[in-house]
């Protein structure tokens, strides 16, 4: 795989659109794996939950790899106490964080800790709104019912993986209630029961799919974003200061 930079103040959004991995890609990908987690997806009941696991953590490996030059079969994994995935004791990288939902695996890098990505599969009408009374805080319920359609459910994405990926940089994932967040969409933002400096950004790598990027601290300007054998397109990584 070609070697990448991933500079300082920045993060790196690598995406794989898992149904449409051929059997042979299917297979490179479930080979870089190390036993364990090959094991893991095996007990997976459906085809589609082992392709869309096999193609998340491959694609982890292969981007970690880009960025550093290591094997990609040579990672080592462990887990934070809350659950996150995290490099081993003795590996040396990014940090990173993975996301993965019908159709979609995707992965962020940044040199800086706190990075946290979230996708979901929403085709318009597809949207959950039964739950929003108790995950969305009772500003972003209302921004929903001005809307209708399709535009409802964008919006219903855009606002959770938001509220996600800012659950996911913590560490902390649903230990940190998403209704304690309260976020904004133009431009995205996100406050609430978080503190200090943090970078927001939204993107549809697909027209069926949202994704949504949380940064925490200062010093990281701009998100670069890819399809596994696409090219680079650029994003504005949107501020919020600390204070």
């Amino acid at each position: 795989m070609t070697q990448e930079t991933l500079a300082a103040g920045e993060i790196q959004v690598w995406c794989l659109a898992s149904e449409a991995l051929s059997p042979a890609a299917l297979a490179g990908l479930h080979d870089l794996l190390d036993p364990a987690k090959q094991l893991e997806i095996a007990r997976l009941v459906f085809a589609r939950d082992r392709a869309l696991h096999t193609a998340a953590h491959g694609l982890l490996r292969l981007a970690l790899s880009a960025v550093t030059g290591a094997d990609p079969r040579a990672w080592r994994f462990g887990r934070e106490p809350l659950g996150r995935l995290t490099l081993a004791a003795g590996q040396q990288g990014p940090s990173f964080n993975v996301t993965h939902t019908r159709g979609l695996a995707a992965c962020a890098l940044s040199w800086q800790p706190g990075i946290g990505v979230d996708a979901e599969f929403g085709r318009d009408g597809a949207a959950p709104l039964d739950i929003a009374p108790r995950v969305f805080t009772a500003a972003e319920q209302a921004r929903l019912a001005r809307l209708q359609g399709a535009a409802r459910s964008a919006a219903f994405f855009d606002t959770w993986t938001l509220k996600e990926a800012v659950m996911k940089a913590t560490g902390r994932g649903f230990d940190l209630s998403p209704s304690t967040l309260e976020s904004t969409l133009a431009p995205p933002w996100v406050g609430g029961a978080i503190d200090g400096d943090w970078g927001f950004a939204l993107l549809r790598p697909t027209p069926a799919h949202h994704l949504a990027v949380a940064q925490q601290g200062g010093g990281v300007e701009r998100l670069r974003w890819r399809h596994l054998e696409g090219t680079w397109q650029g994003l504005p990584l949107n501020r919020r200061p600390a204070g």
